[in-house]
């Protein structure tokens, strides 16, 4: 009579220990969910880009540059910015990291699109991450440090300057170059993480992009390139999950499928 009291008690134990540890155990296998990212503005012509907090001059970032926040330390605010320069003052380098560096002599002027505005100044020797290449033009982005003196107050998701909504994937497709470089914020349905073959030459070879339905079910697909810094949070993504994304257009119409291509630039 003892034992099986005993045992009804054991027994007890391990479905409430089981019914503990379930959540615990979906947890991990699904892991968190993708870190948002917050984006806003210099707010001081001229700020120096460091790279490092209170480190070496790198760049000057001009006013109303947007960049991507990254994690603070004290006064000083890690952040990360894009934009495009001349494919020829990139000559190819591995250092800390990077494929590219800048050549030009006294520097180069960074631009928000192909021969777009002017977002900042790269001083020589200005290390990249080279992205894609557009005709004479090559996209790069860098993290370095800046002041968070030098920032504009965060915006509410959704309304952050320069961020367009509302953007149909039918609309990139019919007005490519007017939609190239612009910022979206876009939801999505993930169906799958991909890699590039070589003839889809939007894409370098084995760039990683999510495969996903456009925000419009009647849109069809879209594929959104991920930077190496979003992938690990991409590889946790599951199959039919919906994204709320920040994105940037590469082009409206794709060269192989005719579809959009969007690169990453933060989950929201």
């Amino acid at each position: 009579m003892e034992d099986r009291i005993l045992t009804r008690k054991t027994s007890r134990r391990v479905r409430l220990r089981r019914r503990l540890l379930l959540p615990v155990v979906l947890a991990c296998a699904y892991g968190p969910p993708p870190a948002a990212a917050q984006v806003r503005e210099i707010v001081i012509d001229g700020e120096v880009f460091r790279n490092a907090a209170d480190g070496r001059r790198l760049a000057e970032l001009a006013l109303r540059t947007p960049v991507v926040l990254k994690r603070t330390e004290g006064v000083w605010v890690e952040v990360e910015i894009e934009g495009w320069v001349p494919a020829g003052s990139i000559a190819p380098s591995t250092r800390e990291g990077h494929n590219g560096v800048i050549a030009s002599r006294g520097g180069e002027r960074l631009r928000s699109h192909p021969a777009g505005s002017v977002t900042g100044f790269l001083l020589e020797g200005f290390l990249v991450d080279r992205l894609e290449e557009r005709g004479e033009w090559s996209r790069i982005r860098r993290s370095g440090w800046v002041r968070e003196a030098a920032l504009g107050a965060a915006r509410a998701l959704g309304v952050e300057v320069g961020v367009l909504a509302g953007v149909s994937a039918a609309a990139l497709r019919a007005n490519p170059d007017e939609y190239a470089g612009a910022r979206l914020r876009w939801t999505v349905r993930f169906l799958s993480l991909e890699r590039a073959e070589p003839e889809r030459i939007d894409f370098y070879e084995g760039e990683p992009f999510l495969l996903a339905r456009a925000p419009d079910p009647g849109d069809g697909l879209v594929y959104v390139a991920v930077p190496p810094d979003l992938l690990a949070a991409a590889q946790k993504l599951r199959p039919l999950q919906t994204l709320d994304m920040l994105v940037r257009v590469r082009t409206g119409r794709s060269a192989l499928l005719r579809v959009p291509i969007l690169d990453l630039l933060a989950f929201y």
